[in-house]
């Protein structure tokens, strides 16, 4: 009877530990399905790191500075209508850009910058979507773009008022988010993009005069030491500059391009105006890295005759080559 006894006891101690065992191994495998499906749903895709674009404006004497700027103000546009918030759903994912202007002057130390739109703006937005609004990825894919589509028309709306800006505004988000919603986006939208105009429209302009001579090799050195404070946070970071320029240096000094005593005077055959170009080069010792450079408004100068015009080209395209960058020529401020 006690062997009999002993038997029952174990064989009950058996079956609730098997029993215990499977419920374990229910609960654990419970637990993993459900960590595998948040993070199947909740992954985030991140806004791409930001872009820099640097415009430079020529306010030397030898061109006609209005007219350059707008030239310059025509790619600016063109550049902020171009999902300068930043879009990680895109075709190609682009992250959202910081624009800013910097001019041409007899000294280019004594050039001031001014920003006109800040990438931060785009980042901390994308951010507030999931972390305050509460937003998943999968929504998301189909929210980002109606706010791009917002932001777009904040820019291009002549709004005279931030309040007129959300009136219109918000209902393009209001197939995806919550009136509230909507509205208190479009109101973050209109009040930056406002801020972005009036330093395009009023700012810039009120700054705009005759900078007396032109200090073309001290601008690309202050871009230069522009570039490399950016990238010392990420190598990778995508720059370009924009020069709405006739590209004469003119300072008065011995690497005068052209008049009396340039350097590219009377000169037009391309291996003598590379030696030139080289040399240059050489004494500047630029090193630009994966850095786009645009020149716009090259003809603005009415001193410059065709066969100087040819000179520079050549010049600042083998200069361009020695420094290790490239560099494209057009006469306005389309893309």
């Amino acid at each position: 009877m006690l062997l009999y006894k002993g038997l029952l006891f174990f064989n009950l101690v058996i079956t609730r530990l098997v029993s215990f065992k499977g419920f374990l191994t229910a609960l654990m495998t419970a637990g993993l399905l459900l960590l595998s499906s948040c993070s199947a749903e909740e992954e985030p895709i991140l806004m791409p790191t930001a872009e820099h674009t640097r415009y430079v404006l020529d306010l030397s004497r030898s061109n006609d500075y209005w007219e350059q700027w707008e030239r310059l103000k025509k790619r600016i546009y063109s550049d902020l209508q171009s999902e300068a918030l930043g879009n990680p759903y895109g075709e190609k994912a682009v992250g959202p850009k910081a624009l800013s202007i910097t001019f041409i002057m007899a000294s280019a130390s004594q050039a001031k910058v001014i920003r006109i739109s800040s990438s931060e703006f785009g980042s901390l937005l994308y951010d507030k979507m999931r972390s305050v609004h509460g937003r998943t990825s999968a929504q998301l894919v189909n929210d980002w773009p109606l706010l791009l589509t917002a932001y777009r028309e904040a820019l291009g709306g002549s709004f005279s008022n931030a309040s007129t800006c959300v009136d219109s505004t918000w209902k393009l988000m209001q197939s995806q988010l919550a009136e509230t919603l909507s509205k208190t986006i479009a109101d973050e939208i209109c009040v930056f993009t406002l801020r972005v105009l009036n330093t395009i429209e009023m700012i810039i302009p009120a700054t705009l005069g005759p900078g007396g001579g032109s200090d073309v090799f001290g601008s690309l050195r202050e871009i230069q030491s522009w570039v490399e404070t950016l990238r010392e946070s990420d190598l990778q970071t995508k720059v370009s500059v924009i020069l709405a320029s006739d590209m004469v240096h003119d300072t008065g000094g011995q690497r005068d391009l052209l008049g009396k005593d340039g350097l590219l005077t009377a000169k037009i055959e391309q291996k003598e105006v590379c030696d030139i170009a080289n040399s240059q080069a050489s004494i500047s010792a630029l090193q630009f890295s994966d850095v786009s450079f645009d020149v716009i408004g090259r003809g603005n100068s009415a001193s410059v005759n065709a066969d100087e015009a040819e000179a520079l080209s050549i010049f600042w395209n083998c200069f361009a080559k020695a420094s290790k960058f490239r560099i494209n020529f057009s006469t306005d401020g389309s893309n």
